[in-house]
């Protein structure tokens, strides 16, 4: 999960459905997703990395399964 505008348009322009999509859990973020971008290209020449999946710690390996907190 990457919190981003596409959950408003998904409930068109309702932020607060929008918003509930990531209660209870902490989504990636965009800069966070930027960091990851950056962190593969600082890498050292004859590193390669050939594939990354990253998720949130809420975020289990299936798309549709999301640990929300309670606080």
């Amino acid at each position: 999960m990457c919190q981003t505008e596409f959950s408003k348009v998904r409930f068109e322009g309702d932020t607060e459905n929008a918003n509930q999509v990531y209660t209870g859990m902490q989504p990636l973020s965009a800069e966070d997703v930027a960091e990851i971008i950056y962190w593969t290209t600082a890498l050292a020449p004859h590193i390669n990395v050939n594939q990354l999946e990253v998720t949130p710690v809420a975020q289990v390996w299936s798309p549709f399964a999301v640990h929300r907190s309670d606080g």
